[in-house]
């Protein structure tokens, strides 16, 4: 029970910006980097190395876990990609534009977070959508 209000939180405090709680100045924070010109957004990159999705979320990458692992630790969760494909499935079903909620599916595996999006106007709206959620950090 514990840990289902604490994931619950965690859902809460991820999806702010869903629910137009984040200010609308949050600048979004891009890194293409001479080792990774497909990120779009940390950490959200274009699948080319799987070549199976549209977008992937590689959480071996220390930058990654260096970033968001101590929010995972202070609500006593896993660093996984399980846990990341749940907070981030609902975010996504809370979406205002359904076309996203519709179109964009997540799967979690052990270090790795997959997007597959099934309609390609949805694929160049779902950076938009999605890469304010990572910038904002404040909890």
């Amino acid at each position: 029970m514990k840990s289902t209000i604490a994931l619950f939180l965690l859902t809460i405090i991820f999806s702010a910006h869903c629910f137009g709680q984040a200010p609308a100045s949050k600048k979004v924070e891009k890194q293409p980097t001479p080792e990774n010109k497909n990120t779009l957004c940390f950490p959200l990159q274009k699948d080319d190395v799987y070549s199976l999705y549209s977008y992937i979320i590689d959480l071996r990458d220390e930058k990654v876990h260096k970033k968001y692992a101590h929010l995972f630790s202070k609500y006593n969760y896993q660093f996984s990609g399980y846990v990341w494909s749940g907070i981030l499935k609902d975010i996504i079903r809370h979406a205002d534009d359904k076309d996203i909620a519709r179109h964009v599916f997540v799967k979690g595996q052990e270090n790795l977070v997959t997007f597959t999006i099934t309609q390609y106007q949805v694929a160049d709206k779902f950076p938009a959508f999605i890469c304010p959620v990572f910038s904002d950090l404040r909890l």
